[in-house]
C-alpha cells in the first residue's frame, strides 16, 4: 500500500492527476514494449519530493501546503507546527536566513513545537532517507555567454541509468538593452514541476554587453543544444522568456534537435508604440515561425498575455497560432489570460498553466491540448 501511495503523491505533486487531455493521443513507442513485456521499474522518488514521508502518510491540509512549498523559488524552509500544521518560506537570499526565519514564525504560531522538516533541497526531519546529493555537471560557454545548470534546483545528471534526469530544460532569459544583466534573475517558478518530474534546469545565460545580436544567439543555443545531447540528455526542451522565448521558437523552426519548447512571451522587435514599420515586422516574422513550426513533432507551448506592450495584436496571435496549429504533428498548447510582459514570472501563471505546461512537454501526441 504504501508503494502505491508513493506512486500518487508524486503524481499529485506534479499536477499530472487531474491534468489536462490532448485532442488525439499517441503513445510513443518505447523498447521492449511489446506483448509480455515487462514495464520498467520507476525511478525511486527522492525523499524531498515524497509526500508519503510527511507524518499522517503525506495527505490532507500539510500535503498541500509542501507542495506548494516544492514549487517556491529561492531559498526556501519548511517547518511542521505540531501535528498537523505547517509554515514555511521562500525567496530568502541564504538557507540560513530561511532557516532561521521559518523557525521564528513556527515558534510564533506554535510556541515551542516546532519541526524543521526541510531547507532549500536537503531533508532535515530525523529519521527520514537523506537526499542524494546533485550530479555534478559542468557549466560550459565561450566569450560573452555561459551555460550552467541553475543555481538551488536539484539536478539528476545525464544518462541511462533510472535515477538520471527525463531530460533537460534550457532556460533563455530576455534582453532589456546592455543596462540591465538578466543573469541573475531568478527563472519562474513552474520550472521546479519540471524539477519533481525528472528534469535538470540549465541557464544559457548572456552578458548584456554582448546579448541582443539574433545570429549571435542562435549559435548560443545551437552550441549549448548540441553539448547537452553529447552529455547524455535524452530529451531537450528549450524555454525562455522574450527575446529568449523568440529565440526558443525560432530553433524549432531551424530544424534544432529538441523535443519540445516553451516560449513565453516571445518578443524580438522592441515595445509596440505607434511605430507601423516595426509592428508590421512584429506580425511577419512571428507568421513566419508559426507556418515553419506547423510541421515539428516536437512539443511546444506558447504563452501570450492579453497585456503584453511587446505585443503589438496578442489576440493575433493566439488565433493565428491555434489555426496553423491544429493539426501539427506535436503537442501544443496556447495559453492565454490577463497579465503583461512579466507574466511568466507571475505566480499565478505557475497555478494556473504549470501543470499544463509540464504535460504539454511530456505527453506525446497531435494538435491543441486543452488546458
Amino acid at each position: 500500500m504504501r508503494q502505491w501511495a508513493r506512486v500518487l503523491v508524486a503524481a499529485m505533486v506534479s499536477g499530472l492527476v487531474a491534468g489536462p487531455a490532448l485532442a488525439q493521443r499517441e503513445a510513443p513507442a518505447r523498447p521492449g514494449s511489446g506483448a509480455g513485456a515487462a514495464a520498467p521499474a520507476p525511478a525511486p522518488v527522492p525523499s524531498l519530493f515524497d509526500l508519503s514521508l510527511l507524518p499522517g502518510s503525506g495527505f490532507g491540509t500539510l500535503s498541500f501546503s509542501y507542495r506548494d512549498f516544492l514549487l517556491r523559488n529561492g531559498h526556501r524552509a519548511f517547518a511542521i507546527v505540531g501535528e498537523t500544521g505547517s509554515v514555511y518560506v521562500s525567496g530568502h537570499p541564504s538557507a540560513e536566513q530561511a532557516e532561521r526565519e521559518v523557525l521564528r514564525l513556527c515558534q510564533e504560531r506554535n510556541q515551542g513545537a516546532c519541526r524543521l522538516y526541510a531547507v532549500d533541497n536537503t531533508i532535515r526531519f530525523p529519521g527520514l532517507p537523506p537526499m542524494p546529493p546533485p550530479a555534478q555537471v559542468s557549466a560550459f560557454g565561450g566569450q560573452g555567454w555561459q551555460t550552467q545548470p541553475a543555481p538551488l534546483l536539484w539536478r539528476r545528471g545525464p544518462g541511462d541509468s533510472r535515477t538520471a534526469a527525463k531530460g533537460a530544460v534550457v532556460w533563455l532569459h530576455g534582453y532589456h538593452g546592455r543596462e540591465t544583466d538578466q543573469r541573475g534573475r531568478a527563472a519562474p517558478s513552474w520550472l521546479q514541476r519540471f524539477v519533481i518530474d525528472g528534469w535538470d534546469i540549465w541557464r544559457l545565460d548572456r552578458e548584456p554587453a554582448a546579448d541582443g545580436v539574433p545570429a549571435r544567439t542562435r549559435q548560443q543555443l545551437e552550441e549549448t543544444i548540441r553539448r547537452l545531447r553529447a552529455m547524455g540528455y535524452r530529451q531537450i526542451i528549450a524555454a525562455g522568456h522574450s527575446y529568449g522565448a523568440w529565440h526558443s521558437f525560432e530553433a524549432l523552426t531551424r530544424g534544432q534537435a529538441l523535443d519540445g519548447v516553451i516560449a513565453g512571451s516571445p518578443a524580438r522587435h522592441g515595445q509596440m508604440d505607434d511605430w507601423a514599420p516595426r509592428r508590421t515586422a512584429a506580425r511577419d516574422d512571428f507568421l513566419d515561425l508559426v507556418r515553419a513550426a506547423a510541421r515539428s513533432e516536437a512539443s511546444l507551448a506558447l504563452i501570450l498575455p492579453e497585456g503584453d506592450p511587446w505585443d503589438p495584436e496578442p489576440g493575433w496571435r493566439a488565433e493565428t497560432a491555434r489555426r496553423w496549429f491544429a493539426h501539427r504533428p506535436g503537442t501544443t498548447a496556447i495559453l492565454t489570460g490577463p497579465g503583461d510582459h512579466m507574466a511568466v514570472f507571475a505566480a499565478d501563471t505557475n497555478t494556473r498553466f504549470g501543470a499544463c505546461l509540464l504535460a504539454t512537454m511530456t505527453e506525446r501526441g497531435r494538435g491543441l491540448i486543452s488546458c
